[in-house]
């Protein structure tokens, strides 16, 4: 999936909750468990929308560093038919730099978007823990009625 769907899904739940926090408090639920969740969810969410837009900035910069990186070697190309000494040692060393850079933040860029499966992996199983205990619950009680 791409980064901007992850985001944009990441902003879709976070209104979500938004909505389910509102109805919860209009209707003055008093199961503060499951508003604590809630809010708790809210908050790793918008923690994934940062994540996920920092690591969408650093693929940019990475994009634009093999880009930038491709021109200047080109550049370079040129230059050795023209120019000989410092100046085309210069132009590969600012060719190898910006593709380092590129380099560096599609690793960073990977990193954050571990970080924001293990986020997301964290919430979902925190909410089946929640849902599993609400059943059981309600088995308990069912189990004692009978």
């Amino acid at each position: 999936m791409s980064t901007s769907n992850r985001l944009g899904r990441s902003v879709d739940r976070a209104r979500a909750l938004n909505s389910i926090l509102d109805r919860e408090t209009q209707q003055e639920e008093d199961d503060l468990k499951q508003e604590q969740m809630h809010l708790k969810e809210l908050n790793v969410v918008q923690a994934r929308a940062v994540v996920l837009m920092k690591s969408l900035r650093l693929f940019y910069l990475a994009l634009g560093g093999f880009a930038s990186s491709a021109v200047v070697s080109l550049f370079g190309a040129l230059l050795v038919v023209y120019v000989h000494g410092w100046v085309v040692s210069a132009v590969e060393f600012v060719a190898l730099l910006v593709g380092m850079a590129g380099v560096c933040s599609l690793i960073a860029g990977c990193y954050l978007l571990f970080h924001e499966t293990r986020l997301a992996v964290t919430v979902l199983e925190e909410q089946a823990a929640h849902i599993q205990e609400r059943v059981a619950s309600r088995m308990k009680q069912t189990g004692s009625k009978k």
